[in-house]
């Protein structure tokens, strides 16, 4: 059976602010109302917890007061859809978990530190920006708004240059170990959050399942511990690597290739090898930032550096009369936004991306996606 202090201890691991509510919110316009308000305050002001079925005065909690009149699934079901219809921008990374008693159950709602702020939730056609102070819940005045607004830019606007930072490194081949001569690709996630912490990734515990970042062709592979965390590379020769995966501890990955082709003098790029490598680095850092638990939202990108004297290689049977090359000499992609990984659509991202690829090098779509958007590489 579950003790109040128990669900205490649980939530002061994950949030200083907690909130004990005695019964759910039923489905009136001021259950509605309340609801989405606490919600949103606790958004705004750095996330909490909120429990579902403890009775409390003047803040503490006095008794357990189980759930009976719902089911957990459909409780958590019900306020998940209020919280997608109500709250602005969504709300990503809310969790609900189920305590059970013996004579029902608690509900506990994790709202998560939020990087999108300010939030405002919907009610009847009107809005409002409100944060929680101290125990209360206040409307943001206008400076309060403006700070949280300029707070959200700038965090995209951090992110965005620590990514040319790593462009530039690599350009100038300055990374944890100096890829093979020639074209390079990288491919990095990097939650917001982490522009403002250090600390997000248990580096000992990804040790222990580094082989989730072997790729494919590597034919096996290390790992190493180094300042930032953790590198994931292919065999070391005479210092020099063809891949590697940096693993950072606050939450940062990061996969740089070589983009020659082997076994070749000519100087060309093999477009399949690197769409496979795009493609499974994606597929590879959302699946270990969902299973880590790192908090987005999130910025994907995606380069390809040092392609001017580099021909970008097709199929055989797709003629063109004219070499492939690029008109610059790094080719850095649109970034992509994931607000959250919940229900991400990776093949589409992938697709656009690597799209965007081969118009660089002046071909209309990626040609290893067929029409339908199936992956088929020949």
């Amino acid at each position: 059976m579950i003790e109040s202090g128990a669900l205490v201890g649980d939530a002061a691991s994950e949030s200083a602010q907690i909130e004990f509510k005695q019964l759910l919110p039923d489905r009136s316009d001021r259950g509605r109302h309340e609801f989405l308000k606490d919600v949103c305050a606790f958004a705004n002001s750095g996330g909490g917890t909120i429990y579902f079925g403890i009775a409390e005065q003047d803040g503490t909690a006095t008794s357990i007061e189980p759930i009976t009149t719902e089911s957990f699934d459909d409780a958590a079901r019900r306020l998940g859809q209020m919280l997608d219809a109500g709250i602005e921008p969504r709300l990503p990374g809310a969790e609900f978990r189920e305590f059970v008693h013996d004579e029902g159950y608690v509900l506990g709602l994790r709202v998560p530190p939020s990087f999108a702020t300010p939030h405002r939730y919907l009610f009847n056609g009107h809005s409002k920006f409100v944060m929680r102070n101290n125990t209360h819940v206040t409307e943001m005045n206008y400076d309060q708004i403006r700070s949280a607004f300029n707070r959200s830019g700038s965090l995209m606007e951090r992110a965005e240059r620590q990514w040319h930072s790593e462009i530039e490194r690599a350009a100038q081949r300055k990374t944890w170990r100096p890829l093979e001569a020639g074209p390079q690709c990288l491919v990095q996630l990097a939650p917001l959050p982490s522009v403002e912490v250090s600390q997000i990734v248990d580096i000992q515990k990804t040790y222990g399942d580094f082989a989730r970042f072997i790729f494919d062709d590597w034919g096996g592979g290390s790992a190493s511990f180094n300042l930032e965390g953790l590198v994931v590379h292919t065999g070391d020769v005479s210092g020099v690597v063809r891949g590697f995966v940096q693993i950072k501890r606050n939450g940062i990955v990061q996969a740089y290739r070589s983009a020659r082709a082997l076994y070749r003098d000519e100087n060309i790029i093999p477009s399949q090898s690197v769409a496979s490598f795009i493609r499974q680095a994606t597929f590879k850092f959302i699946k270990y930032a969902g299973d880590a638990e790192i908090p987005g939202p999130y910025l994907l990108n995606c380069a390809l550096l040092d392609v001017a004297d580099s021909r970008f290689g097709l199929d055989n049977r797709l003629m063109f009369f004219e070499p492939l090359v690029a008109d610059r000499q790094h080719l850095i992609l649109p970034s992509t936004y994931l607000e959250s990984l919940a229900d991400v659509d990776q093949e589409k991202i992938v697709r656009d991306t690597l799209d965007v690829l081969w118009q660089s090098f002046g071909v209309g779509a990626c040609t290893i996606y067929t029409s339908e958007g199936t992956w088929s590489p020949r």
